[in-house]
């Protein structure tokens, strides 16, 4: 069983860029398809959305990894997730039953999971509390109904991605430190998981390796080890050769303050960078496990103070 042949779909996007460019100089021909113009010749304009669009094409492909996904916060309206993540989903089996596509890596999301832990692995019961996490669990369903014997399907669930390039609530931190502008909300304690997006490119080739001889994966993905909020800001800091920050800000105050930008967002109707919701995400807990990376023994190829140094050197 071999992929030398993939379409990746959402491939014009953050992670989809950097995979696509990894798979290809590692042999493998790529497509991408994404309703964003891209001047190759391996590329293909389509929206999931729209079913017609994806009829009309009529090749075959080894191997579909579908990235396309409605994922930004506070989307409006919610039937937005809706219509992407899950009829976009629909959208694409139907494709690859046309054309005989028989494998499919899938990327999902953390927010599965939902908020009820502050830690999650394989073994807990997904239960998402937001739209987003809801239309991609929905999805995952799905695929799981279109996979029989004859079919081989990867969901990989990531936690928080950052790198250049990404317009991520991460990014926008290693911003807010760059330019000084970063307060410490609590006392920086609360532990996060995060992932590199090499190190989660080099990790779907390795899933391509286990679905030569396994049939359903259904993994987690998170660097380790997870980070102190107060660690990973120190880290970054150090990175750019900038002195500690010593501004703070109790969370009860932040969250009033999250609360007036709220207030402001409404009656403007102008979406703000500050909400209350962002400010609880910072504050929480979010710590993602992965027994099925483990069991497999992948080693990323980036330690998180390489990847902080390797996305700052091409600011």
């Amino acid at each position: 069983m071999s992929f030398n042949n993939i379409l990746i779909i959402g491939g014009a996007g953050f992670i989809g860029t950097y995979l696509s460019k990894e798979l290809s100089n590692s042999g493998f021909s790529v497509t991408i398809l994404d309703k964003i113009n891209q001047n190759s010749e391996s590329f293909i304009k389509a929206n999931i959305e729209d079913q017609n669009q994806l009829k009309k094409i009529d090749k075959s492909f080894d191997l579909v990894i579908h990235l396309a996904a409605e994922h930004q916060d506070d989307v409006s309206p919610v039937s937005k997730y809706y219509d992407v993540n899950l009829k976009g989903t629909e959208n694409v089996l139907q494709f690859c039953n046309l054309n005989a596509i028989n494998n499919i890596i899938f990327f999902s999301t953390q927010a599965v999971y939902g908020d009820y832990k502050e830690k999650y692995s394989e073994d807990d019961t997904p239960l998402p509390s937001n739209d987003y996490g809801k239309s991609k669990f929905l999805a995952e369903k799905l695929l799981l109904d279109w996979r029989n014997e004859d079919r081989r399907l990867a969901i990989i669930r990531p936690s928080a991605v950052f790198g250049y390039g990404s317009i991520g609530n991460f990014n926008r931190l290693i911003n807010q430190i760059q330019s000084r502008k970063f307060i410490m909300i609590g006392n920086g304690k609360n532990i996060k998981s995060v992932c590199y997006v090499k190190n989660l490119v080099a990790y779907v080739k390795h899933c391509l390796k286990l679905l030569e001889t396994q049939k359903l994966i259904i993994t987690n993905y998170a660097d380790k080890p997870d980070i102190q909020i107060k660690e990973l800001v120190k880290v970054i800091e150090d990175a750019l050769s900038l002195k500690k920050s010593r501004f703070k800000i109790p969370y009860i105050l932040a969250m009033f303050v999250g609360y007036v930008f709220d207030l402001l967002s409404l009656f403007t109707s102008k979406s703000i960078n500050i909400s209350s919701l962002r400010i609880k995400k910072f504050c929480l807990n979010s710590i993602l496990d992965s027994k099925i990376i483990k069991s497999t023994k992948f080693i990323p190829p980036f330690s998180f103070k390489e990847a902080i140094e390797d996305t700052l050197k091409k600011r």
